[in-house]
């Protein structure tokens, strides 16, 4: 017997697909007795992260940044050009391999350290070059991103089932998100007058955005979509 939406082999006492969750008879037909070819409460061992893998990406990153640093030092006599290289790595090092230290790393925290991550260093370039551009711009557009983010991955776990309309909308605040990049730049900086090249991707990302919506109202559509892009 298999499954009439994905096609995997069922066992004889399954009722639905531990796939795709199709049911494997039509409710009005009995079902025979029978052991389950899937069984429910029986896991493999989950094998356990080694430790010395975060000790060692640790190292790899520590060690570049003591390098720098001395350099730095004996060069200039005090911390200059070295403390891009060491903001670069830290900010690498909380998305890469501070979550790997736990055994269940939850993203919707880790997420918004990462992106506090940014800002800081963000921040320290503004203040090391002497620039007033972090508060009015590199600040919100962190902030805005981070949220948005965020948001995306928690309604993602929330929802699995309307990922596709999930998506659609990500697109369009993704258009937003050009738009109200061109804003600050012409509003922070007046290096030019407003163009307004952000509406084309704009009007193409709601485009996009409305239509992922729209055909995920569908259900065969929807199902369809999900199997040939695998979510």
């Amino acid at each position: 017997m298999y499954c009439a939406n994905c096609g995997v082999k069922l066992g004889e006492a399954e009722q639905v697909c531990p796939l795709c969750a199709t049911p494997a008879f039509h409710p009005a037909i009995p079902r025979p007795a029978g052991e389950k070819q899937y069984p429910r409460d029986v896991y493999p061992p989950q094998p356990e992260r080694p430790l010395a893998a975060q000790i060692v990406s640790t190292a790899l990153f520590l060690l570049p940044m003591l390098i720098t640093l001395l350099c730095d030092w004996q060069i200039s006599g005090r911390v200059t050009w070295s403390g891009y290289v060491v903001g670069a790595l830290l900010v690498v090092y909380l998305g890469m391999v501070l979550p790997f230290w736990f055994s269940k790393p939850q993203p919707m925290i880790f997420l918004p350290l990462w992106f506090a991550g940014v800002a800081a260093y963000l921040c320290y370039i503004a203040a090391s070059t002497g620039g007033d551009w972090f508060v009015p711009f590199a600040l919100p557009l962190t902030g805005v991103l981070g949220l948005l983010f965020t948001a995306l991955v928690a309604l993602l776990r929330r929802f699995p089932k309307g990922r596709l309309l999930i998506c659609g909308g990500a697109f369009a605040m993704l258009g937003g998100y050009l738009t109200l990049l061109e804003w600050l730049i012409w509003a922070v900086f007046r290096h030019h007058r407003f163009i307004g090249w952000s509406f084309y991707p704009l009007i193409a990302l709601l485009l996009l955005g409305g239509t992922v919506a729209a055909l995920s109202l569908n259900r065969e559509t929807r199902e369809a979509m999900e199997r040939k892009f695998f979510l």
